[in-house]
């Protein structure tokens, strides 16, 4: 949330300070306070995987299969503004977890592996919502 944040704020000072602003139309930037906006489906998808996916304290190896979507689903992105909503709910979750100390749980006891299992049902789901938000229906341009 504070990256959004950061980028509205140079983006509203872009607008409005001739200091910052280019000839013309102003600074030239690459997400737009319109992509944010577009794009908050998106990054609130990411925001319940991503803590999924890059769990800090490690996953069991039946974690692989749904790391291995997520990996794929940011590779095939084709627009700049989806590869930087999934950065920022990204850098969202790194700084979260940069605030916490963990205890992690043993990874091997039934109960967690179990957890496991609902955790991968969920981030499954979600990767398939994920994935019709990218891509275009048929019939319609992006």
């Amino acid at each position: 949330m504070r990256a959004l944040a950061a980028i509205a704020s140079v983006l509203i000072a872009s607008a409005f300070s001739p200091a910052l602003a280019g000839p013309g139309e102003g600074i030239p930037v690459p997400y737009s306070l319109v992509d944010a906006q577009a794009g908050a489906q998106l990054r609130a998808e990411a925001s319940i995987v991503i803590p999924i996916v890059f769990k800090p304290c490690g996953s069991s190896p039946a974690m692989e299969p749904t790391k291995e979507r997520f990996r794929a689903f940011v590779a095939g992105l084709s627009e700049l503004r989806q590869t930087m909503d999934i950065a920022i709910a990204r850098a969202d979750f790194d700084y979260q977890m940069s605030l916490v100390d963990l205890l992690c749980p043993n990874r091997a006891l039934p109960e967690y592996l179990e957890s496991e299992k609902l955790e991968i049902a969920v981030a499954n789901s979600v990767l398939d919502r994920m994935d019709r938000l990218v891509k275009p229906v048929s019939g319609q341009d992006k």
